[in-house]
């Protein structure tokens, strides 16, 4: 190709403002691209046509080339294409405590079922004390416990009147245990004079007195049952009135939230966990209660406690912008 020599005319092109279809660039729409960078534009469009995972773009060059500008401009342009954006939480797994429920929620969802449970705590938190503080229930809980009292009272006049009509005495040591004693008269036996009764005398009592202690054995058997059997009236009773209060206040919940399933599970274990656990909303005093209430507001059970790890409070695709991307910066960490 011969070689052309151009003037300086050639060189030089005049602008004619005049022939300008706008009298200000302030009137002209700013320019969606960077100028002179065509190759690096079509790079970085079709990176973001890879929807799958494992990608990443990767701009290098000299400063003021407008590498970030571009990347940016593009992430904000392609964001419309990512619509399922979610608020991820965590939640106590109350099947092993250990290891956290996972909550995968649309977007704003997260923030508004935090709250909620919150509100739920609060009310729990004066309700439930309430329903084990007043008349009904202690006289639902002294029934029980008069019931079994009285059994206990029946057994023991029951096997004290067969002792005394063998002139034998159910007496309580200094330890809590029960014994029999022969009775000379109104009076117990001493070693002296037990020893100056006749031998069949002392055989009489000593064969009664091991009959009558199989007897009181049999009878502590049956109390221990029947002390079981209130423990277990007694739990239900707590478990029935703690669902009472827990169903008024979590049905509406069950409601607001019925199109979310995961969530609706969760709200029944809650409920169920409550009913096992609700000395933690009935004993807010010593140690156990400290550590049952130790969340930030020291008000909300830390087990209840929704921990809303991301929320997307807007409907836009986030857009992080790290200027210091080093390995805490992009992965976090726990102090």
């Amino acid at each position: 190709m011969a070689i052309q020599y151009l003037s300086a005319e050639q060189l030089y092109h005049i602008a004619t403002l005049e022939k300008l279809p706008c009298k200000s660039t302030k009137e002209l729409a700013p320019i969606d691209e960077i100028v002179g960078q065509e190759r690096a534009q079509k790079a970085v469009e079709f990176a973001m046509s890879i929807k799958e995972k494992g990608y990443n773009i990767y701009a290098i060059g000299r400063n003021g080339l407008g590498k970030r500008t571009m990347i940016l401009r593009y992430l904000n342009r392609h964001q419309h294409e990512n619509t399922e954006l979610f608020d991820w939480c965590y939640v106590a797994n109350f099947d092993d405590i250990r290891t956290p429920r996972v909550l995968k929620l649309p977007s704003g969802v997260g923030q508004k079922f935090r709250q909620d449970i919150e509100k739920l705590m609060a009310k729990l938190m004066n309700a439930i004390p309430l329903a084990f503080d007043n008349e009904l229930y202690f006289s639902r809980a002294d029934r029980l416990k008069n019931q079994l009292a009285q059994k206990q009272q029946h057994e023991l006049e029951e096997i004290t009147r067969r002792a005394k009509e063998r002139d034998i005495s159910l007496t309580i040591t200094t330890q809590g245990d029960y014994q029999f004693v022969a009775m000379n008269g109104e009076e117990m036996h001493t070693e002296e004079s037990f020893d100056a009764l006749s031998k069949k005398e002392q055989e009489y009592f000593s064969q009664t007195i091991d009959e009558l202690e199989v007897s009181l054995r049999n009878m502590v058997r049956q109390l221990t049952e029947w002390e079981e059997a209130y423990s277990e009236k007694i739990k239900k009773l707590n478990d029935d009135v703690t669902l009472d209060v827990i169903s008024h206040f979590i049905k509406q919940l069950k409601q607001d939230y019925s199109k979310y399933p995961e969530i609706k599970a969760y709200l029944t274990e809650l409920q169920k966990d409550i009913v096992e656990n609700v000395d933690i909303f009935l004993d807010d005093t010593g140690e156990q209660g400290e550590l049952a209430t130790a969340a930030l507001d020291k008000k909300l059970p830390r087990r209840y406690k929704v921990n809303v790890l991301v929320c997307r409070s807007s409907q836009q695709f986030p857009v992080v912008v790290e200027e210091n991307p080093n390995y805490h910066s992009l992965f976090g960490y726990i102090e």
